[in-house]
C-alpha cells in the first residue's frame, strides 16, 4: 500500500483546536493546533502575539510549524517565524512591513516594506515586494537553491468617495499583517 493510500485509510480525523485571548485592549494572543490523532502527533500549529500601540498601529510577531500532507510527503516541514508593523507616522502619513522567514532554508521567504498616504480626498499606497517564488502546487519538494526569489513594486491610487474594483493591494496587506483593517 502507498503512503497515499495509507493516509486516506486511517482510522479518525485531526483535531483542530484555536485559542483566542485578548490580554487587553492593546494586546492579543492568536493560536491555532491540528493534532493528528491517529498518529498521536501535531500536523500543523501557528502563534501570533499582537500588540497595538494606538488604534491605528499593530505590530506582530508569530511562528508557524505545518507538516506536510502524506500525499507531499516529499515536501520538507514548514517552520516559518514572522514578524508584521503598520505605523502612522503623522495625520496623512503611514508606514508599515513584514518579513516571514523560514527555518529550514535559513532565509527570509516574503518581505513588504511601504508607506501610505491618507488624505482627505485620495489613498496612494507604494508597496515593495520580494519573495521566493515557489512551485506552490507541484507535487514535489524545490530545493533552496532553485528558487528563484521575485521582486515587485505595486502602487495603488483610490480616489475616495468613488466606487472602486479590485481590492488585492488592500487583500495582500491584510494577509501580511494581520490584524490590518483596510476600510478603517
Amino acid at each position: 500500500m502507498s503512503e497515499r493510500d495509507a493516509a486516506l485509510t486511517d482510522e479518525g480525523s485531526a483535531l483542530a483546536f484555536a485559542l483566542d485571548i485578548r490580554t487587553s485592549e492593546r494586546w492579543s494572543i492568536h493560536s491555532n493546533v491540528l493534532f493528528d490523532s491517529y498518529d498521536q502527533e501535531i500536523d500543523a500549529t501557528n502563534i501570533r502575539i499582537g500588540f497595538r500601540p494606538s488604534d491605528d498601529a499593530i505590530v506582530n510577531v508569530g511562528y508557524t510549524f505545518r507538516e506536510p500532507p502524506a500525499s507531499f510527503s516529499a515536501r520538507p516541514v514548514t517552520e516559518q517565524v514572522n514578524s508584521s508593523a503598520y505605523f502612522p507616522i503623522n495625520e496623512n502619513w503611514s508606514a508599515f512591513g513584514a518579513v516571514r522567514y523560514s527555518l529550514e532554508i535559513g532565509s527570509s521567504v516574503e518581505d513588504m516594506i511601504g508607506v501610505e498616504y491618507d488624505g482627505c480626498c485620495i489613498k496612494v499606497r507604494l508597496i515593495y515586494m520580494s519573495y521566493l517564488d515557489a512551485l506552490r502546487d507541484a507535487e514535489f519538494f524545490v530545493s533552496e537553491p532553485e528558487l528563484v526569489r521575485d521582486r515587485a513594486f505595486q502602487f495603488q491610487f483610490v480616489l475616495k468617495g468613488l466606487g472602486g474594483f479590485g481590492n488585492r493591494v488592500d487583500n495582500l496587506m491584510q494577509d501580511m499583517i494581520r490584524g490590518f483593517n483596510a476600510k478603517r
